[in-house]
């Protein structure tokens, strides 16, 4: 990745949790054909990074039968990508999520405790989280995060965004090295869930604008570390479906990307 990305942007890109490698490729390449299109001028250098949201294919009941699980691997995934994030040599990175690939990304730069203490407990099932975010340091260069439809809570992974690792310690730091765009839309299907986006695996960042403004508290109106496109602006239009590609005809796109890249 660094040969590569030489005099480029580097770009990662993640998708959501109930994908099959071929849905997950697809929507990629649709956020990496736009992105392109969107700055012809520049050169850059894609990584797509697919994770285990340990569907089944062709299983109608996977969006209720896997969330659990899926949530617990894409914290996982990520701390298995801040593996990879520490080494690279771009001092500005980017990234672009969908849906609970907000999660991945979260966990791979600072140390997120949104589950119940028992998964941070040492030797539980051997997989403990909060071990393994000590052991993997965060990254230090600068990343811009865009996140359509964020499936995570707000609040409640951010105001652990200043909790990172450094030299094998987890320690609170100053640090604002890290830039998040959150493509919010309070009618998307997937992530209201009706009225229950704040149970059974919260989602309220995506589409609740109490924990969007909570969040903006926490980091104090500060847009140079947080700030949203809002993709349910046009109540003439609501846009309820969660698809990469109905966010990618959203108006709202092109200012969500210019958010992110430049």
């Amino acid at each position: 990745m660094n040969n590569l990305s030489n005099n480029k942007k580097l770009v990662f890109l993640i998708h959501g949790y109930n994908n099959t490698g071929e849905s997950a490729s697809l929507a990629l390449e649709k956020l990496r054909v736009e992105v392109i299109k969107k700055f012809p001028h520049e050169k850059f250098q894609f990584v797509e990074v697919y994770w285990d949201g340990l569907t089944k294919r062709d299983n109608p009941l996977n969006s209720t039968t896997i969330w659990n699980n899926a949530q617990y691997s894409s914290s996982m995934a990520g701390l298995g990508l801040r593996k990879i994030l520490i080494n690279i040599k771009n001092k500005e990175n980017y990234v672009i999520t969908h849906s609970h690939g907000a999660s991945v990304i979260t966990e791979a730069l600072f140390n997120v405790r949104r589950f119940d203490d028992k998964y941070y407990i040492t030797n539980y099932n051997g997989k403990e989280i909060a071990n393994l975010q000590a052991i993997y340091n965060t990254p230090t260069s600068k990343f811009s995060v865009g996140m359509l439809a964020p499936a995570i809570p707000g609040y409640n992974v951010f105001h652990e965004y200043y909790d990172r690792t450094v030299e094998g310690s987890s320690v609170v730091t100053t640090m604002t090295n890290y830039r998040f765009v959150n493509g919010f839309n309070k009618y998307d299907v997937a992530t209201t869930k009706g009225f229950l986006a704040g149970s059974f695996g919260a989602t309220t960042l995506a589409c609740r604008e109490d924990d969007h403004l909570a969040v903006q508290a926490f980091f104090k109106n500060d847009s140079k570390i947080y700030s949203r496109i809002n993709f349910s602006e046009d109540k003439n239009n609501k846009q309820r479906s969660h698809a990469v590609v109905a966010y990618i005809e959203n108006p709202n796109f092109n200012t969500f990307l210019i958010s992110v890249i430049e």
